[in-house]
């Protein structure tokens, strides 16, 4: 046990997207932009084969959100 390294986790900032493999070569990113009306997460997720493609869509996504809001 003495020997073993400690693996510390990354722990993201508010409003951070959050990528993770779903199943082997599918690729999830999931975000939460506020509450709904009945006080549930309104959690978004884009799906992809691979890490980069996740990453492009989600960086596409928080433009379009920015364009809406402006």
């Amino acid at each position: 046990m003495a020997d073993e390294k400690k693996i510390t986790r990354y722990k993201r900032n508010h409003g951070e997207w959050c990528f993770y493999e779903y199943k082997p070569k599918k690729w999830v990113a999931r975000k939460q932009f506020g509450r709904k009306e009945n006080g549930k997460p309104n959690i978004k997720a884009l799906y992809s084969n691979s890490a980069s493609e996740v990453k492009k869509k989600a960086k596409i996504m928080i433009l379009c959100f920015a364009l809406m809001v402006t």
